[in-house]
């Protein structure tokens, strides 16, 4: 009984020790597992560290570089406005281009002003340009007001209708009006201005056109207009393609652009510019 009791608690302590042996090994895997996933982690941490770093540079030096550009193209500009700078205005980074004014025909072009004034103002326009509508609503009204009124300024208007269908619609309708009711051009220009939406949104087609002549604009006969238009198209499409032709000869690339003089500029400029360049005009 003893000995078998011996024998049973010998294999006992060797099941242990089996045990002990298993466990412990079974520790170092798992240690050692984990070192890895550790390791592994560190390893994918520093190479998305190095990936940030090297965009973050490459953003830095592609920023500058564009700046770079943008400094040397601005010099440039600089550099030409300077040299096409035909008038003394003392404008900064204003420029006019020299041109030859015997170019310029009138035809059947509108005018508004004395036909013996002082300067005339050729003006190209296009009715859906964004930028022909601020010069009409904001710098045209106090051109005629401080000098079309008191007789020292007419300003012709030129077609230049170059964004679409619409635009060339709309000339239409303003050619006929300007030979049907001379003294009614203008307040239609104005107000098609004031109704312009977006790039061949709809505004400048002809029922809109004629819904807004019925509508806001007495006096004007929508029939005798589409009525002209239609015995007359032909001609009238070739005095606005002459517009434009002479617009090229003295450098109209988009409007609104204007000639004055021997001098031709573009842009919706302000009004104090304007008046510089008028009463410079003027005074010679």
């Amino acid at each position: 009984m003893e000995l078998e009791n011996s024998v049973l608690n010998q294999n006992n302590s060797e099941n242990n020790k089996v045990e002990s042996v298993v466990t412990k090994k079974e520790h170092k895997c798992a240690c050692g597992s984990l070192k890895f996933v550790f390791h592994l982690i560190g390893i994918l941490i520093i190479s998305a560290s190095i990936l940030i770093s090297s965009y973050m540079i490459s953003s830095k030096i592609e920023k500058l570089s564009s700046l770079q550009i943008s400094a040397s193209s601005e010099q440039n500009s600089g550099r030409n406005n300077q040299a096409q700078n035909n008038g003394d205005y003392g404008i900064p980074n204003f420029r006019t281009n020299k041109i030859d004014p015997s170019v310029i025909t009138e035809n059947q072009d509108p005018f508004i002003g004395e036909k013996d004034a002082s300067l005339t103002i050729y003006y190209w326009f296009d009715y859906q340009c964004p930028f022909c509508k601020k010069f009409d609503l904001e710098t045209l009204p106090l051109i005629i007001q401080d000098y079309v009124n008191k007789g020292k300024v007419r300003i012709v208007f030129k077609d230049f209708q170059f964004l679409g269908e619409d635009s060339t619609t709309a000339a239409l309708v303003g050619n006929a009006i300007w030979n049907l009711y001379p003294d009614k051009y203008f307040a239609w220009h104005k107000k098609m201005f004031e109704v312009q939406d977006q790039e061949n949104g709809g505004f400048g087609n002809m029922e809109s056109i004629m819904n807004l002549i019925e509508d806001e604009m007495p006096g004007l006969d929508t029939k005798a207009i589409q009525d002209f238009i239609n015995k007359n198209k032909e001609d009238i499409l070739n005095e606005i393609k002459e517009d434009m032709q002479e617009g090229a000869k003295v450098g109209v690339g988009g409007t609104p652009s204007f000639v004055m003089g021997d001098e031709a500029f573009s842009g919706a400029l302000p009004y104090k510019i304007f008046q510089i360049i008028i009463d410079k005009k003027l005074n010679k």
